[in-house]
């Protein structure tokens, strides 16, 4: 097992402003964070909602935060930052998978629900951030940037999608480089 610190610092270029983590009895949240919207320590990563049972890793932008906000504040929820993040973690609160079609933005998110013990992996629907996964032997690893799964678990290089890259200019689907790491495709 990596030790959270390790990530962290593999990540620091990716959100130099803030970092943190989180355990769960099944794994860890690690999150850097450029701090764009709420640059106060409300609005730090992982997030975890004030039941405790939802918690979040986000990466991006959501443009339609404050009318999504609006419709949650209406609904009776109350907000501790000025956060995109924040919202996300309430509207799923409220909505569960419905509130993703709600998003308008760029962004890569996992939320984890800790009462069900059931992990969600949301890619905006153009694709713009990345969002890296490996799934083996009943352990899913995911981040930002492949090289961090690296830190993990040992990556081979897979021939095929070489060679369709060099076919084709681009890796097909969800392949990647790597031997079991995909891309999470967009919209998904």
């Amino acid at each position: 097992k990596i030790k959270p610190g390790i990530l962290i610092n593999a990540l620091s270029h990716r959100g130099p402003d803030d970092n943190g983590s989180i355990a769960f009895d099944e794994g860890v949240f690690i999150h850097t964070r450029l701090s764009i919207i709420d640059l106060t320590t409300n609005a730090k990563q992982p997030m975890s909602s004030k039941c405790g049972r939802y918690h979040i890793i986000f990466n991006g932008e959501i443009y339609n935060f404050l009318d999504i906000k609006k419709d949650l504040i209406k609904k009776g929820y109350k907000f501790f930052s000025r956060s995109d993040t924040e919202v996300i973690l309430v509207g799923f609160q409220e909505w569960k998978e419905k509130l993703f079609k709600k998003l308008n933005g760029m962004f890569a998110f996992s939320i984890y629900d800790k009462s069900n013990k059931e992990l969600f992996l949301v890619r905006d629907r153009i694709g713009i951030k990345p969002l890296y996964y490996s799934y083996k032997e009943n352990k899913i690893s995911f981040s930002s940037e492949v090289s961090i799964l690296n830190l993990s678990e040992k990556l081979t290089i897979d021939s095929n999608s070489l060679q369709n890259c060099i076919q084709y200019g681009s890796f097909l689907g969800n392949k990647t480089i790597f031997e079991n790491v995909y891309s999470l495709e967009p919209g998904y």
